[in-house]
């Protein structure tokens, strides 16, 4: 599976009530990864590993690293407001998921560990991904 994520611009609710229901369904796990992608990039220790490929963050499950130099992790890292946005991109696509299909996604309570940034994401504007510049969306 591709971990890339649909780029939805910088105002994002509007934009995800338009996605395919695949999109809803998977985005929120590909913003997961990536997000505990910028947490295991910046605090590794923080993490408890049960086995070799589950790992839990502040006593929640999440996913253990993944591709940590992917770009969007690498984007994420870049600023507060970039983390924010992946974050709160993958709180509208739960928030449709649950307008589309009358409950909440699984993966909520993993979404839920990442709210809190990593201190060391330095504080900044929100910049748009190079990676997604030149991609239409459609």
């Amino acid at each position: 599976m591709s971990l890339n994520l649909i780029y939805a611009g910088e105002d994002t609710p509007a934009v995800v009530k338009t996605l395919a229901e695949d999109w809803i369904v998977s985005g929120p796990i590909r913003a997961a990864v990536h997000l505990s992608g910028v947490w295991h990039r910046l605090r590794p220790k923080v993490f408890k590993y049960e086995t070799p490929t589950s790992c839990s963050l502040n006593g929640k499950n999440t996913f253990a690293p993944v591709d940590v130099n992917h770009p969007w992790v690498n984007w994420a890292l870049e600023s507060s407001e970039n983390y924010g946005w992946l974050y709160y991109y993958a709180v509208d696509m739960m928030e449709e998921y649950e307008r589309r299909f009358g409950m909440k996604p699984y993966i909520t309570t993993m979404i839920g560990v990442f709210e809190e940034m990593p201190e060391d994401v330095p504080e900044g504007p929100w910049t748009e991904p190079l990676f997604a510049k030149d991609i239409p969306f459609e």
